[in-house]
């Protein structure tokens, strides 16, 4: 362990607004091109990599450093750190909740690690399903890694961190959303995930299957060139790192919204803004609530195709072969003529509005 004095230029403190994003503070320049960041739940403190740098610095978070560990692996731009949601395995080993996870996109094949984030000791590692990754991270409540690749399609990939096998890939919401450098990270609260890219100027949010829920504005707060992202979970606050040095912390919390349908729920994450539907029931998985989604064919319009798998199961029950729990528009667990009067009120509009993630309609900034 190589402890060193503090390398930061010192704390700049903003509070400039944009959107639903305001700058908080900056760490920096540091000196050096920032391609990872993760904050430690145990501290508060974060962790970076400097762009091919052999160890990873720990700050805490007014920028005063702490100290440095060995970086596992080879030296690497494609590279990334976490710290687990809860206790994991991998390839076999257990990890406790707030170990120091490593990706790295630069050994062959790419791997990732648990690190010892008092020593850099290895606890465990595992060969990743991965053919370029820059970022990483972990789900909450699952054993799988999320991992974004800068090559191909710019895709995401959800992995079994035990195995390392891919379990699921998804495109990082509506294109383009070109990645080079770049990160992604996943929420505990709802598990969405958390999307950065020095070839963009907004911040992405999706759901953990892919569904896009907004774009978040950073180009007004001097934020430029993102390789970076990590979530304070204890706050809601958002770090970003960046290429030019910086370490910049952001509250991308929307503004309170109104509950306009009455159901406890506040419009923005309301998956059925303007019907009542406390239960927030999704059976088809689209972003839509049952309440306000008579769309069965999930193509963003109520149409006689609808009408038609409406018949096919109407009278349907859950014991029924032909029960169709997304056309139970009321969660009754009967489809029948009170559904039909839903279907016909919603006939020929598309499903929703939806305050969250879904099929139809690309991030708002």
């Amino acid at each position: 362990m190589n402890i060193k004095p503090f390398l930061a230029a010192g704390l700049v403190v903003a509070t400039l607004a944009s959107g639903a994003a305001t700058l908080i503070s900056t760490i920096g320049p540091l000196g050096f091109s920032v391609i990872a960041v993760a904050v430690d739940p145990d501290t508060g403190n974060i962790f970076l990599l400097p762009e091919f740098g052999a160890e990873i610095e720990e700050y805490a978070p007014d920028g005063t450093f702490i100290q440095s560990v060995t970086r596992p692996g080879a030296n690497s731009n494609d590279f990334d750190l976490d710290f687990s949601l809860g206790p994991m395995t991998i390839n076999g080993t257990a990890v406790p909740a707030g170990t120091l996870l490593v990706f790295n996109g630069d050994d062959n094949p790419e791997k990732l690690f648990a690190v010892d984030k008092t020593n850099g000791s290895i606890l465990a590692e595992v060969v990743l399903d991965s053919p370029s990754l820059v970022g990483g991270a972990h789900i909450a409540g699952t054993n799988d890694i999320a991992t974004v690749q800068w090559t191909g399609d710019d895709s995401i990939i959800r992995h079994d961190a035990d195995t390392g096998i891919s379990n699921g890939t998804f495109l990082p919401g509506p294109q383009p959303f070109d990645i080079n450098y770049g990160d992604v990270d996943a929420a505990e609260a709802n598990g969405n995930l958390f999307l950065v890219s020095d070839s963009q100027q907004v911040l992405r949010e999706l759901t953990d299957t892919g569904l896009c829920v907004r774009d978040v504005d950073v180009s007004t707060l001097g934020i430029s060139l993102m390789a970076g992202v990590a979530i304070d979970d204890a706050t809601g606050l958002v770090y970003i790192s960046t290429r030019n040095g910086n370490v910049h912390l952001v509250d991308t919390a929307p503004p309170t919204e109104p509950d306009l349908d009455g159901d406890g729920i506040t419009n923005d994450a309301d998956n059925c803004i303007e019907r009542a539907n406390p239960s927030q029931r999704d059976d088809d998985g689209d972003g839509f609530g049952d309440a306000c989604d008579a769309d069965l064919s999930n193509d963003c319009t109520v149409n006689a195709t609808d009408l038609g798998l409406f018949r096919q199961a109407f009278f349907s029950t859950p014991a029924s072969p032909n029960w169709s729990p997304a056309a139970d528009f009321n969660d009754d667990d009967v489809v029948n003529a009170i559904d039909l009067g839903v279907l016909k009120q919603l006939f020929f509009a598309p499903p929703g509005p939806s305050g969250e993630g879904n099929i139809c309609f690309g991030c708002g900034i």
